[in-house]
């Protein structure tokens, strides 16, 4: 990872039981999903969308944890690609 840079800037929102959308600042740009099909290898799998990325693939995790994680880390790397640094707020806070 190149950064912390989206720290404070992902966050994760309940859908229903078992799935959560991924949000970028207010945006919702993925969602995590318990794998449907019963011979799966994975219990669990997230989507990304955003601008300029070229799989909307699903993606496999042992996890909810792990998910985030991975999400959080291409999300990050999305961040840094796109030249994009946080600012600090007159709070002391990260914003994009």
């Amino acid at each position: 990872m190149g950064g912390d840079f989206y720290e404070g800037v992902v966050a994760f929102a309940p859908l229903s039981p078992g799935r959560e959308s991924i949000m970028l600042g207010l945006v919702q740009v993925g969602e995590i999903s318990p794998t449907m099909h019963p011979s799966a290898r994975h219990p669990t799998c997230f989507r990304l969308d955003l601008p300029g990325v070229s799989s909307r693939a699903w993606h496999p995790s042992r996890s909810i944890e792990d998910a985030r994680r991975l999400a959080a880390e291409k999300i990050n790397d999305w961040i840094c690609a796109a030249g994009l640094t946080p600012v600090m707020t007159h709070a002391g806070e990260k914003e994009i």
